[in-house]
């Protein structure tokens, strides 16, 4: 039966080509947006169980080639422990304020405080929606690859049909 099992699986070789490859571009595709534009979930996290706590301003300068400015701050998590933070900005107005103020609105997460931000900001540059829709996409590659397995499964378990008897003479 395992024979016949690779001889059926062997058959839908176009299929499963196709699934694999699908499925590594989905994957690749997951991984680059997670490292480029960041964790989009982080966001619903942290404004779900984030802390607040006021940071005091480190630094704050302008960003070479660009209307925004870069604030650098520090702030302390419940234990006490420190930690950096910083956030490139593209208001003036939030800038000239942080100057005034010396501190930054930090929103963090307890379980590990270096996702952080300022507080209405966002962490991710893209929606929780675009990744469910990647992530559903990616997973879709999958049906493919259970099709191709299930289909040689059914074929291997079948009987070989036996031609039809001549007819006598």
């Amino acid at each position: 039966m395992i024979p016949r099992f690779g001889n059926e699986l062997s058959r839908r070789w176009r299929l499963l080509a196709l699934a694999a490859v699908w499925l590594a571009a989905g994957v690749g595709l997951c991984a680059y947006a997670w490292a480029t534009y960041g964790d989009p979930y982080a966001d619903a996290t942290l404004a779900r169980w984030g802390l607040k706590v006021n940071g005091p301003v480190q630094q704050i300068e302008p960003v070479p080639g660009a209307h925004a400015w870069r604030v650098e701050y520090d702030f302390l998590d419940v234990p006490g422990r420190k930690f950096h933070g910083s956030l490139t900005l593209p208001d003036e107005k939030v800038v000239h304020q942080l100057e005034r103020t010396g501190n930054v609105p930090v929103v963090f997460l307890s379980s590990d405080p270096r996702v952080n931000t300022m507080q209405g900001m966002t962490v991710a540059r893209w929606s929780e929606d675009r990744a469910t829709a990647l992530v559903a996409v990616t997973a879709a590659s999958l049906l493919p690859l259970i099709w191709a397995f299930a289909a040689a499964a059914l074929a291997a378990g079948r009987a070989p049909t036996a031609s039809p008897a001549p007819p006598p003479r």
